[in-house]
């Protein structure tokens, strides 16, 4: 009887333990779950840092090309100018001499 008793006490206690085991191995794949969502996540974060970063470096080289294109235009007025004023100059002289 005794054998008895301990035999039924070693199953419980195995049960027990084969029990503990599940409960931590649902506690795991629920964590790697949780995991994989967070991955998951974070590359559609990293995506649209990419096409932010993507599109921030399309705009600067917009923005460069349209800097550049004003410093054409305003070095081609400069020259413009100073002819206006010359010919300007070059009348009054003119019709100070008359």
């Amino acid at each position: 009887q005794d054998h008895g008793k301990e035999r039924v006490k070693g199953n419980a206690r195995r049960l027990d333990e084969a029990m503990q085991v599940e409960r931590t191995l649902n506690e795991l794949a629920g964590m790697f779950g949780k995991l994989s969502s967070l991955i998951v996540n974070q590359g559609e974060v990293l995506e649209k840092i990419e096409d932010d970063a993507v599109m921030a470096g399309l705009e600067v080289d917009l923005g460069a090309a349209e800097i550049q294109k004003v410093h054409r235009i305003k070095r081609g007025n400069r020259g413009l100018i100073l002819k206006v004023f010359a010919v300007l100059i070059f009348l009054l002289i003119v019709f100070k001499l008359w």
